[in-house]
């Protein structure tokens, strides 16, 4: 049925916005609308807008209603948001022109996790965000793995959080008043005291003053975790409010946290996510899939978040819930084109177009074909990698500055950063003057030599390395070139680190330099692992890419200057 229409200020004047719902305008909306259109007609500056919930429904509006502007499903479409505010604040130029509306000043937020505050920029991910909000539905406990870069905290934080705030946990057909109060955290050195931290951050968004906040976190005691449960509500009513909790980076529990520490605090999630729970709370974990398989040291939290585990399922409810394991993989691209027209003109954007474009249409940029030849150059680009959403934000990010905020030439400005490329290698070398000690700076090239292979004649390609290949400090070395500080210059696997885009090798000077002076000793490390396998007493299929057999791989072995080279590294 129709919903009611409401009147917008805009001072000095008033404004019409009638909803129309799928049945059309009927009943008493039909009086109000014939009443506005009777008020639009003697008054030229009174604005008359219907907002219609589907496109077909425009032949629905009374007959006189059609001359007037209109919008569909301003919530869902960037361009009929923007009409909707410019008719409403009259944005339009002294001969009619409408101006478009800018909604953001920055509209890409570079290589960091997106937070909660981020919601409005969030998008290429509403696929994964629905059924992320069914898994969590189903099951108090979930653990959000994806490799590095992949974006699973944006997810969680700007997709997730916003998502269950404005009821999408809540019964469909009979809603309700409950409160969902969201606490927020990383395990760090410390889970129950970045506790305290995340309940603290919840309860200054409530407004408490300084002396409810530290009274919530004294009561929030390693021997009597059964307080926790209420100072993690932060006293709301009990009966009228869920808790949310989110557990960033569970990894940190399994790297950062004194093995003493972590199994009391595996113990309590397990707990307070328990059916039986007497006031139970969704918990929701981020982890990186390389990590995921460390989580096995405990037995029964990993059974209750492995891939093929599934939740207990109540009387009534189908047998088939989703997993509490969600693998959040590649962006997937919504099909070859930017966008999809829609019946109204409006353009419909799915995966990468939607991070490309969709911001851009909110910071008032008004100019599709160069939004579309700027979506088509970061596709020549990137890929659907593992890592590659986190390099099309940071080349949006750089071409935004360098374009003045788009009042200059978008397509231009992402050549002048260099592309993905040139952005990358512009933040590799801020990573190694600016977040790396003298000491770390030192090891770096080792490290990276374990990354890139040289062909034959010429030429350097990607080299994914196992992590036992890292000791010592470079295994430290290469672990922090995989965080957000560090702008997740290496990706990892489950067992597995390589760079996080292969033009890194092509396009970062520095390290284009290093290969060249160090090109005659690193060329026959590409028979290294062939080499392996002979000295482990076996013979691989792949002895040598210029023939097979021992005797290939005797006339092109390491010589002992290259060896002193990769021992090294």
């Amino acid at each position: 049925m129709a919903r009611t229409a409401g009147r917008c200020h805009r001072d000095p004047l008033h404004c019409l916005r009638g909803v129309v719902g799928t049945s059309g305008v009927v009943n008493w909306v039909d009086r109000e609308v014939r009443l506005a259109l009777n008020r639009a007609t003697v008054d030229k500056n009174y604005p008359f807008i219907s907002v219609l919930s589907r496109p077909d429904l425009y032949s629905s509006l009374p007959p006189f209603a059609r001359q007037f502007q209109g919008v569909h499903v301003p919530t869902e479409d960037e361009q009929e948001l923007g009409k909707l505010l410019c008719a409403v604040v009259g944005g339009a130029d002294a001969i009619g022109h409408r101006r478009p509306v800018k909604l953001t000043d920055s509209p890409f937020v570079g290589l960091r996790a997106m937070t909660e505050a981020d919601a409005d920029l969030f998008f290429g991910r509403e696929a994964e965000e629905k059924a992320l909000v069914e898994t969590v539905r189903a099951n108090r406990l979930v653990a959000v793995v994806a490799d590095s870069g992949a974006g699973k905290s944006s997810l969680v934080m700007a997709g997730l959080i916003p998502r269950v705030r404005g009821g999408a946990l809540q019964d469909k057909w009979v809603p309700d008043q409950r409160v969902w109060q969201v606490v927020v955290m990383r395990p760090g050195g410390d889970p129950v005291d970045n506790l305290r931290v995340g309940i603290t951050e919840a309860a200054e968004r409530l407004g408490l003053d300084g002396e409810k906040r530290a009274a919530l976190r004294r009561r929030i005691d390693p021997v009597k975790t059964e307080e926790w449960i209420y100072a993690r509500q932060c006293d709301l009513p009990v009966k009228a409010t869920e808790t949310l909790l989110i557990v960033d980076q569970f990894e940190e529990l399994l790297t950062q946290t004194p093995a003493e520490k972590r199994k009391p605090f595996i113990d309590w999630l397990m707990e307070i996510t328990d059916r039986s729970a007497t006031i139970p709370v969704q918990v929701v974990l981020t982890i990186r899939a390389d990590y995921f398989n460390r989580c096995s040291a405990y037995e029964a939290f990993y059974e209750r978040i492995r891939p093929d585990s599934r939740p207990p399922v109540r009387p009534g409810e189908p047998a088939s819930n989703p997993s509490p394991h969600f693998r959040l993989k590649g962006l997937a691209e919504g099909g070859g084109e930017a966008g999809i027209a829609g019946a109204a003109g409006s353009r419909s954007y799915s995966g990468v177009a939607a991070i490309v474009c969709r911001p851009l249409i909110l910071a008032g940029h008004d100019d599709e074909e160069q939004r579309d030849a700027l979506l088509r150059a970061i596709r020549r680009d990137v890929s659907d990698r593992r890592g590659d959403v986190a390099l099309v934000q940071m080349a949006l990010f750089e071409t935004w500055r360098e374009s003045n905020s788009g009042k200059e030439n978008l397509v231009e400005a992402y050549s002048r950063v260099g592309g993905v490329a040139g952005a990358l290698a512009h933040m590799a070398e801020d990573v190694r003057n600016d977040k790396l000690s003298e000491d770390e700076g030192k090891l770096l090239e080792a490290v990276l030599a374990r990354l890139v292979v040289l062909g034959d004649t010429g030429g350097a390609t990607r080299r994914v390395a196992s992590r036992e290949e890292f000791d010592g400090a470079k295994r430290d070395l290469a672990e922090k070139l995989t965080t957000e500080p560090c702008g997740r210059l290496l990706l990892a696997g489950a067992n597995s680190i390589e760079i996080c885009h292969e033009q890194l090798i092509t396009q970062w000077p520095r390290w284009q330099n290093c290969i060249a002076a160090a090109a005659a000793d690193m060329r026959p490390l590409a028979l290294t692992e062939q080499v392996g396998g002979l000295v482990g007493g076996g013979q691989s299929k792949t002895l040598s890419r210029n023939g097979s057999g021992t005797g290939s791989v005797q006339r092109s072995l390491p010589t002992t200057a290259s060896m002193v080279f990769y021992s090294g590294s």
